[in-house]
């Protein structure tokens, strides 16, 4: 059975590349990380989550959803910034 990790990423799959996923498993039932993307450049922080959920959404049920801790949307601009 895959992790919910697995689950996210392969979800996230549809719209972004493994390189801008960057997801971290957490007691192997909770997931956590970043999408870097230059697809959000321009975009607000609720449309670029609203786009990050409505995949899931497609993907994953409610349950494995609830698994999820935190998905940040940054651009490469932003986290270039981030982690100076």
């Amino acid at each position: 059975m895959a992790s919910i990790a697995e689950k996210v990423k392969n979800a996230l799959l549809e719209k972004f590349s493994l390189d801008e996923l960057r997801l971290e498993s957490i007691d192997n039932d909770k997931v956590m990380g970043f999408i870097v993307s230059n697809k959000f450049e321009n975009l607000d922080d609720e449309t670029r989550q609203d786009i990050i959920w409505q995949i899931l959404r497609k993907y994953l049920s409610a349950q494995e959803r609830s698994n999820i801790i935190a998905l940040l949307a940054l651009t490469q601009d932003e986290e270039m910034a981030y982690s100076s």
